[in-house]
């Protein structure tokens, strides 16, 4: 045995404990590189590591080693003197504190959170609160936010307590401005907004060096770097990953078996506790915020409600028109001061939700170039294209929008490229079963623009069907907007000279005559 290593105490000579000599000839394979079979790359230094000490130390590493994915990291979001000390834990159980300097601390608190490792962080945690001074305790706090410490952000608090005037005139207290911030706001909301002493408070904040994005708080806290996962579900590691373009029939998305009981679903937990009101507390009281079951969806959808705290969000799927499956590709939760309407639980739209951007698709109707209809253009049409119809007696032009909307307003473009006009009526639905219909104007001669209000509805089709043509068997339906975007204006068309709806007769712009080509839909007789 060797001298450096004297025997200590036992309580048993039955039993060895040698546990200093494993920690110290483990230590000593940190520098070299012999048997080393991974090498990290931290700020150009190399450090040669064993896979199966980082597995058996750190169940980042193990779950990294079993998916064959350890191999040479670059890392340029830390410290290479951080990620040295993070090495000689794993390797001996120790780490030197009181010799590292504040901002290596806080980097290698950052890799003990980064990588799973509690009492690691703990430790540093405790160690931090014991050297807090009014030239880092900002700093601490700001990372004990970031990570939610909370032992740690409370002894922050009682620090800038004790010694507030210190800590106002310190450097560290320029990056606390969001706090502050959000503090006043809730300050001047219990004392009544917009009283002489709320401006004066809020004069004093350093806006400019807040973000737009920490003063409006919209950002997606779904995401893996909040700490967001999907705790139940088939195939979950697609839901969270952020990529909305690469999903086919096979990958891609997140999944749940459609069941009758409602029993299953996509459940997935957020990194804390937030308020959101762009999608329970715990897992046992659920609150319902949204349902669509009644409607069909489809891609995106943008839901909204009133703001609620939550930290669980389970999506459940009750409808399929293909199989007995839904899938989710993607998944963003927030809290937006976007201004909303609900009307029983549905949005009402302001912007036209009738457009491609917004997911809205042609589903019945017939087109020279799909989704023409959509698209915006109501000035490049003519004999032969820009248009969507269908045969007069058969069929009809429907729109499905992406989500059940509340609507109460609806804008056509009929083509008008001559003398012609048309006769109509357009019914509304949420699932293609039950239809009601909102507007009837099937003995009215109408054309070009026009600009249709009714009572609220539920909607997620529109069907639009004519039923006369005064050239021919066709109806032709240039433009179609959902609501009616009021603000931009139009040479309104009219319903016909003895039509009690009223309205005036646009003028009409010449057209150059094309010829006409042998096709049943086209606008020529």
């Amino acid at each position: 045995m060797s001298n450096s290593h004297p025997l200590r105490p036992l309580a048993s000579v039955s039993e060895i404990d040698h546990i200093h000599l494993l920690s110290e000839q483990l230590g000593a394979l940190v520098p070299g590189e012999e048997y080393s079979d991974v090498t990290f790359v931290v700020e150009e230094k190399r450090f040669p590591a064993h896979r199966v000490i980082l597995a058996a130390r750190c169940h980042y590493f193990r779950l990294a080693a079993a998916a064959c994915l350890i191999n040479i990291q670059d890392s340029t979001e830390t410290r290479a003197e951080a990620f040295s000390m993070l090495l000689h834990y794993l390797y001996t159980g120790r780490a030197s504190l009181s010799s590292a300097r504040e901002e290596v601390l806080l980097d290698f608190l950052g890799l003990a959170h980064r990588y799973g490792l509690q009492p690691l962080e703990d430790s540093t945690s405790e160690f931090l609160r014991t050297v807090l001074h009014t030239s880092n305790v900002c700093l601490v706090f700001d990372v004990a936010s970031l990570y939610s410490l909370a032992a740690l952000g409370t002894a922050c608090c009682a620090y800038m307590d004790r010694h507030a005037p210190e800590v106002l005139a310190s450097d560290g207290f320029l990056a606390l401005s969001k706090e502050i911030f959000l503090a006043l706001s809730r300050w001047s909301r219990h004392h009544g907004d917009g009283g002489e002493d709320s401006r004066e408070v809020m004069a004093a904040v350093r806006l400019p060096l807040m973000s737009l994005t920490e003063m409006l708080n919209v950002e997606n806290i779904a995401t893996m770097k909040h700490g967001a996962q999907v705790v139940k579900g088939e195939l979950k590691s697609a839901l969270l990953d952020g990529d909305t373009q690469n999903y086919d029939l096979d990958h891609g998305f997140s999944r749940h078996p459609i069941e009758e009981d409602g029993r299953a679903g996509l459940q997935i937990k957020l990194g804390q506790p937030s308020i959101v009101n762009h999608v329970s507390m715990d897992e046992l009281d659920w609150v319902r915020v949204v349902d669509h079951s009644k409607s069909l969806c489809r891609s995106w959808q943008n839901l909204y409600f009133s703001p609620r705290v939550c930290r669980y969000v389970r999506v459940v799927g009750t409808h399929n028109t293909v199989n007995k499956v839904f899938h989710l590709v993607a998944f963003e939760c927030m809290f937006t001061n976007r201004s909303y309407t609900l009307d029983n639980g549905l949005v009402v739209p302001n912007e036209n939700a009738a457009t491609i951007a917004a997911c809205a698709s042609v589903i019945e109707g017939v087109s020279r170039s799909r989704n023409a209809l959509l698209n915006g253009d109501t000035r490049n049409y003519d004999w032969d294209s820009g248009y969507t119809c269908h045969q007069l007696g058969s069929g009809a032009i429907v729109i499905q929008l992406a989500q059940p909307y509340s609507i109460s307003s609806l804008r056509l473009l009929l083509w008008d490229c001559d003398e012609r006009s048309y006769s109509y009526y357009i019914e509304v639905s949420t699932n293609q079963q039950q239809w009601t219909k909102v507007v009837d104007r099937t003995k009215v001669a109408c054309r070009s623009w026009q600009t249709l209000k009714f009572d609220k509805q539920p909607a997620s089709f529109i069907r639009i069907v004519g039923t006369h043509n005064t050239a021919n068997e066709v109806f032709h339906c240039v433009h179609f907007e959902c609501p009616a975007q009021l603000d931009t204006e139009v040479s309104e068309g009219t319903p016909g000279p003895q039509s009690p709806e009223g309205g005036s007769a646009s003028h009409l712009q010449p057209r150059p005559t094309r010829p006409s080509r042998t096709h049943s839909l086209l606008p020529t007789q």
